[in-house]
């Protein structure tokens, strides 16, 4: 809420881009198994466009959800505004993990 500094989207004039990402890695152990998965985390950009308060709202396996938490951490924001103001504000951000959309090279 606005009273502790934190603005809803629905509020924002401009939404928070991400200007630095990083990707999680998919666990060597459900890699070698071809388990794929999908995590949804969610997390604050602070006015300064750095990442706080990682949470998991939902995740196939904890180690996915361990890889994107590290992963999410690092990311850097052009921080959200209102009113020309840059505000802190939540994002939600589904992740999947699929072999599907792995580029193989041709041998």
């Amino acid at each position: 809420s606005a009273e502790d500094g934190i603005f809803d989207l629905a509020e924002l004039t401009v939404l928070p881009v991400v200007t630095h990402h990083v990707a999680p890695v998919h666990p060597c152990k459900l890699h070698k198994e071809d388990i794929d998965g999908e995590v949804l985390v969610e997390c604050t950009v602070t006015k300064e466009g750095d990442v706080m308060d990682v949470e998991i709202e939902r995740s196939t396996h904890p180690d996915f959800a361990a890889s994107v938490v590290i992963a999410v951490s690092q990311w850097k924001f052009q921080p959200a505004l209102k009113d020309g103001v840059p505000v802190a504000c939540p994002v939600r951000v589904p992740m999947a993990f699929s072999f599907a959309q792995v580029t193989r090279t041709p041998l």
